[in-house]
């Protein structure tokens, strides 16, 4: 009978060489087979000068990859002798396993180690498998023994378990089959591993893989497939009640209980001012009506008053300018306001007619606002200025303008520069009221220009404005004083801001003052107090404002609104129904308090987690985007000469880490707001993804295990983190930012190309292995139904761009990885699945005030609108952000191995599925830019996937057949110019996943 020993062997040139010279001494041995799982050292070398015949595997598989590429060398060997490369002299001992073989009293020998010579474990992990082996119908003492003598055709017969778990799942799969299975104490030893940390990490190794290769052996296919679909449709379920239970939910104030409404605009009004020692009227307001903060983003590049004042009176993103001026280099003359009467003498007419002639309707009040136009042209701009004007004036009220504001220099009539008249005009451009001016003013040298605003006749005016409608206040100081602060010293600039500040909250309290039943005050941080962006104040009393924390459907997120949110404020309190060209929500009263103090600490937080945000993204997107291109740029130009090196393990690590970077971005919002500091954030995001790369470089048990660990553990995250609110997402690095974001809640753009891109690599890692038709369709169906409920439900994701996008792609995805030929049959089932799924899903995902419904609630013209829009965002941020440099680094890398390379057969294997995953991922990165308006953003994440998994593919090289070459024999000059040229760190060595070898 054929004898066979396979030798796999690991970084083992020490040892290797005794133990195959100990084997060819056994008379009962034909053959010694070392099978070179990858080793960057001599082992090969040594082995073959041994005397072994060598397997070298183009990259580490891990020992059961070896042993099957130890059998295809050797397929009708009648035994097999499995012996570790460790032993040393003591592999004589193996002559033990063989007799109770060859005499045909057994099918397999295991050998049983003296104690002395076992491992100095625990005993935990061995006594785990031989539990799992009973249960089998036999107890084993050694389960974790690797010395073994099998008979060929049962081996041959196997299914061998991956990694650690070969063994266990070995006698398992024999015991099953009916296999005569004996031990037999031996002699051997070798190297023990102790209970030190590298011994606990490898213990719990081989516990991870015994466990994964006996819960299919213990399972059933119809069991693990129900498993399956349970465990997925219980998350859903319930992160759906936990998302329910964590909404916030509150109440709109009484519709029409304000006859009038006071909206008082303050520049460089920051949440920290919300304290009772800095602004005790604004607080004590605060205390007696509701209380939020808003992200006063506008379509501007620069926080600006005007654009500010257009978009609350537009109630949509709005620019108004001179035509040719750029809005992002600041306010220029063309973007003055005036406010005159209508009959004023101007460029030969008066300004009634001059206002007639741009707007081409007749001005229906005295006073006329001059100066700013609506900039046309771009799309991000779509409101309509005017708009809350137009709609307080036709429910039966009169709009009224104060205003204190005036460019910088002394306050002439020439020098007015009332802004807030363009929130308070119709669409006409005229106002019922207008106060602004000198008239506000008087003198005073402590105050920016020797002028202050005089509250006693600011009040005045404002008292004596229209019983029933519209008033907006402007106030100038903040502005001018922040202004004159950059150009005194730095104490006298503290000192006199603090000065404004005080003045200011003053006349915020005497206009509070006027707050009742009938009359509603509110006040708008209309800039922050910076020149970036930040989170700004919005504070509501009267009118029938219940006290305590606001919030607004848009954002759904507790004291969070947004600046397009105060008009639809301002129409409900009046009583005036909201038109369907308001972008925002009127603020409501949550439902969840924790008091005054706590409510505002928690605003205060949440503008401190988005400027950090905003302070930290441009570094790490560019040093990520910088990394990620060293990364493929080392593995295209090291595509053929990398070898079996350590720079292949740490490649792959490289690679890892590039996967677990959007999982680490979500980690790391989780931590308190100190970590939040760019320094730190950067530091823990490499930390983990470094840890991340060393785990999975140790994951041997498919190609693509690490990869779908991090999938799996990413998924999950996302679920837990839609079914408890989202928070994960909000202000994190690849989720949406407060300050800039159009959507505050669901799956932001990024996320759901991370969701899209996990769920298919998900969806390929449940097809391995063998199941039918039914339960292969039932498996991917789950996952990819999974991810598309959590991307588009209404209280989860809400994700409108997914919809469009996950639908038909997943579906097309689902029948090919089934297995389904695409007949004319297959097509128009395919289709019909499409429509009704897609019918479902608009259903519910176009509930109540989504994104899709007020899409659907639009005409033709805002349609076309938006999706002009979209495609513009799309051209925009491909020229403006970094992320767009990802997408040529993936593709560079893909067209170096895949079409330069003529890699694919060896990297893909010709395994369909694994295209068809790989297929995908691009698919859902491409058309998700195409329906999202973060465009090549989604391509980018999709294709961070992509190149993790080609570069795993490519360094791991499962589908590569492995190079077997002779014993090195002749004399010992030989010997070693035979070692030297083939040696593995020989530069001139054939690679080993060059086409010919693959």
């Amino acid at each position: 009978m054929t004898v066979v020993a396979l030798v796999p062997a690991y970084r083992s040139q020490d040892r290797v060489g005794d133990t195959v010279r100990a084997l060819l001494s056994l008379d009962d041995v034909d053959s010694v087979i070392v099978i070179d799982d990858g080793s960057d050292d001599d082992t090969a070398v040594v082995a073959r000068r041994a005397g072994a015949t060598l397997v070298q595997l183009p990259a580490n598989r891990g020992k059961g990859g070896a042993i099957a590429a130890g059998i295809a060398a050797a397929p009708d060997a009648d035994i097999y002798l499995l012996i570790d490369a460790d032993l040393t002299s003591t592999a004589v001992e193996a002559d033990r396993l063989l007799g109770p073989v060859l005499e045909g009293r057994a099918d397999l020998v295991i050998g049983s180690f003296e104690r002395a010579n076992s491992s100095g474990g625990f005993g935990l992990i061995k006594g785990m498998a031989a539990r799992l082996i009973a249960r089998s119908g036999q107890e084993v003492t050694e389960p974790l023994s690797g010395q073994r003598a099998i008979v060929g055709s049962l081996l041959r017969s196997l299914d061998l378990g991956s990694g650690f778990g070969l063994e266990t799942a070995m006698t398992m799969d024999a015991l099953a089959a009916g296999a005569r299975v004996v031990e037999v104490p031996v002699g051997m030893t070798h190297r023990r591993t102790g209970r030190d940390l590298r011994g606990i990490i490898h213990r719990a190794r081989q516990g991870i893989d015994i466990a994964r290769v006996a819960w299919p052996r213990l399972v059933s296919p119809v069991a693990r497939t129900a498993g399956l679909v349970a465990l997925l449709m219980v998350v859903v379920v319930a992160a759906m009640f936990g998302a329910n239970a964590r909404e916030t939910h509150g109440t709109l104030p009484p519709s029409g209980r304000a006859d009038r409404v006071i909206v008082i605009g303050v520049p460089r009004l920051g949440s920290n001012d919300l304290d009772p020692l800095t602004m005790p009227n604004l607080w004590a307001m605060a205390q007696h009506g509701g209380v939020g903060v808003i992200t006063p983003r506008t379509p501007a590049s620069n926080p600006s008053e005007l654009q500010a004042w257009a978009t609350m009176g537009a109630g949509a993103p709005t620019l108004l300018g001179a035509i040719g001026v750029d809005v992002a280099e600041g306010p220029g003359v063309g973007d003055q306001v005036r406010v005159v009467p209508g009959d004023q003498q101007i460029d030969g007419g008066t300004a009634a007619q001059v206002s007639a002639r741009i707007t081409g309707k007749s001005p229906s009040g005295p006073q006329v606002v001059l100066g700013s136009t609506l900039r046309k042209g771009d799309l991000r701009s779509y409101g309509q200025p005017g708009r809350l004007g137009d709609l307080v004036r036709r429910a039966g009220g009169r709009t009224q303008v104060v205003s204190s504001e005036f460019l910088i220099g002394l306050p002439t009539d020439a020098s007015v520069d009332a802004s807030s008249a363009v929130a308070a005009m119709g669409s006409d451009r005229s106002v019922d009221t207008a106060t602004v001016g000198p008239s506000l003013l008087v003198p005073d040298p402590a105050f920016p220009d020797g002028y202050r605003t005089d509250v006693d006749r600011l009040v005045t005016a404002v008292a004596g404005g229209p019983a029933k409608g519209l008033t907006v206040v402007g106030l100038g100081d903040p502005e001018r004083a922040a202004i004159a602060a950059e150009r005194s010293e730095p104490v006298a600039g503290a000192q006199l801001e603090r000065r404004v500040q005080r003045a200011t909250d003053l006349a915020i309290g005497r206009i509070a003052a006027l707050a009742d039943g009938h009359t509603a005050v509110i006040v708008v941080g209309l800039t922050p107090p910076t020149s970036s962006w930040e989170l700004t104040p919005m504070v509501a009393e009267g009118g029938g404002v219940k006290s305590g924390t606001m919030f607004s459907a848009s954002t759904r997120r507790q004291g969070l609104l947004t600046l397009t949110d105060v008009a639809p404020t301002v129409v409900r309190l009046l009583g005036i129904g909201e038109p369907s060209d308001f972008v925002g929500n009127s603020a409501e009263r949550s439902d969840d308090q924790a008091g005054m103090a706590a409510e505002v600490a928690s605003m205060q937080e949440l503008n401190t987690r988005a400027t950090q945000r905003e302070d930290a993204y441009i570094g790490i997107i560019v040093a990520f985007v910088i990394g990620q291109a060293l990364i493929y740029g080392a593995l295209a130009f090291s595509f053929r000469r990398i070898g079996r090196t350590r720079w292949v393990r740490f490649l792959e690590g490289c690679g890892i880490g590039s996967a677990a970077w959007p999982l680490s971005t979500f980690i790391i919002r989780a931590g308190p707001v100190g970590l939040g500091k760019p320094v730190v954030t950067s530091a823990l995001i490499v930390l983990i993804c470094v840890a991340a790369g060393w785990i999975g470089t140790r994951m041997r048990s498919t190609p693509l295990a690490p990869l779908n660990v991090i999938c799996v553990i990413t998924l999950a995250l996302l679920a837990i983190d839609l079914g408890t609110g989202g928070h994960l997402q909000e202000s994190s690095i690849i989720g949406y930012s407060p300050l800039f974001a159009s959507r505050f809640y669901g799956v932001g753009n990024m996320a759901y190309s991370v969701l899209a891109s996990v769920a298919v690599i998900l969806a390929l890692r449940v097809t391995d292995g063998t199941w039918s038709l039914g339960h292969r369709a039932v498996r991917v169906g789950s996952v990819l139904v999974f991810a598309i409920l959590l991307d588009i439900l209404p209280t989860l994701g809400a994700d409108v761009g997914g919809l469009i996008a996950l639908v038909p792609a997943f579906a097309v995805l689902g029948v090919s990885m089934v297995g389904l030929k695409w007949t004319r049959r297959t097509i128009a089932w395919c289709a019909l699945g499409i429509a009704v799924a897609g019918t479902a899903a608009i259903a519910l995902a176009s509930r109540g005030e989504t994104h899709l419904s007020k899409f659907l609630k639009g005409d033709s013209a805002s349609i076309t609108e938006t999706i002009q829009r979209k495609i513009e965002t799309n051209i925009r941020v491909l020229g403006l952000t970094t992320w767009s440099w990802m997408v040529p680094i993936v593709l560079i890398f893909m067209f170096r191995v895949l079409v330069i390379g003529h890699a694919g057969r060896w990297v893909f294997g010709g395994r369909r599925n694994l295209r068809l995953a790989f297929a995908a991922v691009l698919a859902v990165g491409v058309i998700g830019a195409l329906v999202n308006d973060s465009g090549v953003v989604i391509t980018a994440i999709s294709f961070l996937y992509i190149g993790s998994m080609l570069a795993l593919l490519m360094l791991r090289q499962p589908f590569s057949e492995p190079e077997i070459l002779g014993p090195i024999e002749g004399s010992t000059d030989e010997v070693e110019a035979q070692g030297d040229q083939h040696g593995p760190r020989d530069a001139q060595r054939k690679p080993t996943w060059s086409p010919a070898a693959g």
